[in-house]
């Protein structure tokens, strides 16, 4: 009986666990330098010594609290092959770095520091954005340091000042807690994108044609498709006519095999979704001619996705 009793609480230690586990999926993050402005976040990160030095203290305050961060620099270079590789198909270096970052929640640290030549002070506030789609996961607050003499080591102080409790609270503790309530909110909901499919001059297939022989339009299938990815029946049109399909929808942060799901991803999974079914309309409707599926312009811009019909082959 003794062994029983024990077995089951064993048992129940462990569903336990695992509940609380996936209540609280830790994210992956990036701190990534922003600003309001139409200055470059991250020219200033690069150019500015005391700059990179308090982003790295932020770094620090949420690696020492068991945050998993990727690498800023090597991000910031990846990005920029990519652009060397594809240049036309980013708009800007932050453009490259979000479609191609593998982190599910970026750190936007905003930073403003004074500097007197007697003393430096800084304010900071930290935003958590998921990457894919620029959604708002949690907006932090407004931090500002007091002052400290020009000589004092900047990544020390940043680090220090976001653990210290000052009476109202330890801030680093403050925004990582309400990441993750935001984090975990969003993965339970789906995070929202929204998907447009449009003719041009060089398609073929047409919103307007017929799919099936159960006078279905090629419209009506894709608006089906895409339904059906929705998480907790979270879709909607927003408009449709002859030449135009927009659709918002609430799709997985991550999938099936726990890897963070992308706004990219969705996009190919899409595109070949319409390219099935116009050649099935082809092959039931028409006369067979399979879709071009290089024909198709793709634009992905944080959360929303532009796709345009294809053209014969």
């Amino acid at each position: 009986m003794k062994n029983k009793i024990n077995f089951l609480t064993i048992l129940f230690l462990c569903i336990s666990s695992l509940m609380v586990s996936s209540q609280n999926i830790q994210p992956s993050m990036m701190v990534l330098p922003y600003t309001k402005g139409g200055e470059s976040a991250l020219e200033i990160y690069e150019n500015t010594k005391e700059y990179r030095a308090i982003i790295a203290g932020v770094e620090q305050a949420i690696i020492d609290r068991g945050g998993e961060l990727q690498d800023l620099q090597r991000t910031i270079s990846n990005a920029r092959e990519q652009m060397t590789r594809e240049g036309s198909k980013y708009k800007n270096i932050d453009d490259a770095i979000n479609q191609n970052a593998s982190s599910e929640i970026t750190v936007a640290a905003e930073i403003d520091y004074h500097n007197t030549g007697k003393y430096i002070q800084f304010g900071i506030r930290l935003k958590a954005v998921e990457t894919s789609t620029g959604a708002v996961v949690y907006p932090g607050k407004y931090f500002a340091s007091p002052n400290f003499p020009y000589e004092t080591n900047f990544q020390t102080v940043a680090t220090n000042l976001l653990v210290y409790d000052s009476g109202d609270g330890v801030y680093i503790d403050q925004f990582l807690n309400g990441m993750q309530i935001g984090f975990t909110k969003m993965v339970k909901e789906g995070k929202p994108v929204t998907a447009i499919v449009l003719t041009d001059d060089n398609s073929s297939f047409l919103l307007n044609q017929e799919a099936n022989d159960d006078y279905e339009m090629i419209a009506d299938k894709i608006d089906e498709w895409v339904s059906s990815k929705a998480m907790n029946g979270n879709f909607r049109v927003e408009s449709s006519s002859d030449n135009r399909l927009e659709m918002t929808v609430k799709i997985p942060m991550r999938d099936a095999n726990d890897r963070p799901y992308s706004t990219k991803k969705f996009a190919k999974e899409l595109r070949i979704a319409i390219l099935k079914i116009c050649a099935k309309s082809s092959s039931l409707m028409g006369d067979g001619e399979k879709p071009d599926a290089s024909s198709m312009q793709e634009n992905i811009d944080r959360g929303t996705i532009m796709l345009t019909m294809p053209s014969f082959r």
